[in-house]
């Protein structure tokens, strides 16, 4: 491979070229490629002809930049692997490029991120991961759950929550959870109450109708006349109080009439 174009060499280009030769012939003088001649040729300033000194010192300068990018192009040499990895997933780097708000954000998270590699972080997020979690996850996401935590973030609902957390309250809630028993039994306790209170409210209207003499025995109320006379069917003559029967008693019979009889007048029958 030879060398670039010297000085000696742009000398003669510049004489030929004046002479009236042509890029291909000076080429087979100076036995370059004719490429090479058309280049140099082109290292002119515009409207004026070739001139050996402006392309010598052109050129020097192209060289110098290049020197200064040598390490540069080293470094790109020894990443070519990496080089040629980046130029097949061009369509992933061109999404990346399109987030790079995103990436930004991400980037002003590095503290966040680093403790995401915590052994305490790492082992919450195997927790996360298990069956079960992943399940109550779910569920948590459905729409009605989403709705009900809505409710729940309201400004009155946190206050109330709040109130619900102070010491006293979650006392209270502390003997009620150990009560809870009897706190499921009270709906069927206040009926049986009630029950028994119209049972207490009965008895105390019959305890009325009756009375307990000095000798021990109930007085019932006294029935009214029963007259008999001979154009008359026998008959008994009958409690019409409201009170129940005499102790031992299966009705309220007093006394059957017998014939023979008249009138009787049993205003008050004990």
């Amino acid at each position: 491979m030879k060398q670039n174009i010297t000085l000696e060499e742009r000398i003669k280009i510049e004489a030929l070229h004046d002479q009236g030769l042509s890029a291909p012939a000076i080429a087979r003088y100076l036995q370059r490629h004719k490429t090479s001649v058309y280049r140099e040729l082109s290292k002119r300033q515009h409207g004026k002809s070739y001139d050996y000194q402006y392309a010598h010192k052109l050129s020097a300068t192209n060289i110098g930049s290049v020197a200064d990018i040598q390490a540069n192009v080293t470094t790109v040499a020894g990443i070519s692997s990496n080089v040629t990895s980046v130029a097949g997933n061009a369509t992933n780097i061109n999404a990346v490029a399109a987030d790079a708000t995103d990436i930004s954000a991400v980037a002003g998270k590095a503290t966040e991120i680093g403790l995401l590699g915590t052994s305490a972080v790492i082992t919450d997020l195997g927790i996360l991961g298990t069956a079960d979690v992943v399940a109550d996850l779910n569920t948590l996401g459905t729409a009605d759950v989403v709705a009900d935590l809505n409710t729940l973030g309201t400004a009155d609902v946190v206050s109330d929550m709040n109130t619900l957390a102070t010491t006293s309250n979650v006392s209270n809630m502390s003997t009620c959870a150990g009560s809870i028993t009897n706190i499921n039994n009270a709906p069927t306790n206040a009926t049986n109450a009630a029950t028994s209170a119209t049972n207490a409210a009965a008895s105390a209207t019959s305890a009325a109708a009756y009375k307990i003499a000095t000798s021990g025995i109930y007085v019932q109320q006294s029935s009214g006349p029963f007259n008999v006379n001979s154009n008359q069917d026998w008959g008994s003559i009958t409690d019409i109080g409201s009170g129940a029967v005499f102790t031992g008693e299966t009705s309220n019979v007093l006394l059957t009439l017998s014939e023979g009889s008249s009138t009787y007048d049993y205003a008050s029958i004990t």
